[in-house]
């Protein structure tokens, strides 16, 4: 299977489904062997992340475009489904038709060809019908966390607030960089994030700190590396400053 940011995100997937290891190493070694640039590196991650956190949910919209919904589906098949269901519900930048057919070459790569019509079939319904289908009407489904944990969230908060709670835990945080005055100014900084064209915004109180997204694998970055910035909390780092 030819290495770029959705295979290295359908393996890792496949990886973390066996039992063989913890989500970041997993997905962090992943990305390291496979040597992507910034924004594949950061694709990668986003799909990676973004099936297990939302699996739940994708699993409960491709049940309604699966001609045989109770068929027991091949582990790479049922991965691969859920990375391109991602997506198309949830990335807007990716064209739907990119992510179907990036979807079904990779199912052809990874030698189930006898499934490519299957997810073909079911990623095209998707993408046609995302507006119109069913949505879940209980909470741990519409927000992928397991039930047994909104049970418990759920005695301790109302529902207005239990359901605001869940949409919180499924948004992804955006990573805080902190400059290291002792290597590089802010300004250096910055400019280095343009150069390797890493979409970033300056904390809106924090002096020296950058939030950044869609960076793959940090210790690949020379910024990282050199020491220039690291990674810490907004919160962490203005305790340092008030003590």
């Amino acid at each position: 299977m030819r290495e770029n940011a959705r295979s290295v995100a359908l393996q890792a997937l496949l990886q973390v489904e066996e039992n063989e290891g913890y989500s970041n190493i997993v997905i962090d070694k992943a990305l390291r062997a496979a040597e992507l640039d910034a924004r594949d590196a950061g694709l990668a991650s986003t799909i990676f992340y973004g099936v297990l956190e939302r699996r739940l949910t994708l699993d409960y919209y491709l049940v309604q475009c699966l001609k045989s919904p109770g068929k027991k589906l091949d582990p790479l098949v049922q991965a691969a489904l859920r990375c391109g269901a991602y997506q198309i519900l949830y990335l807007d930048r990716v064209p739907d038709s990119a992510a179907v057919n990036e979807t079904v070459a990779l199912v052809k790569a990874g030698k189930k060809l006898s499934a490519a019509g299957l997810v073909n079939g079911s990623l095209r319904a998707l993408a046609r019908q995302k507006d119109t289908l069913a949505a879940p009407q209980d909470l741990a489904t519409k927000y992928s966390h397991p039930q047994p944990l909104v049970d418990c969230l759920r005695a301790s908060m109302d529902e207005e607030t239990l359901e605001a709670f869940l949409a919180a835990d499924n948004d992804i945080p955006k990573t805080a960089l902190q400059c290291n005055p002792l290597i590089a100014a802010p300004e250096q900084v910055a400019s280095a994030l343009d150069e390797a064209q890493i979409p970033y915004e300056p904390h809106p109180w924090l002096p020296g700190c950058f939030l950044v997204s869609g960076t793959g694998n940090l210790e690949a970055l020379p910024l990282f590396q050199s020491g220039a910035v690291y990674v810490q909390d907004p919160a962490a780092k203005l305790a340092a400053l008030a003590s």
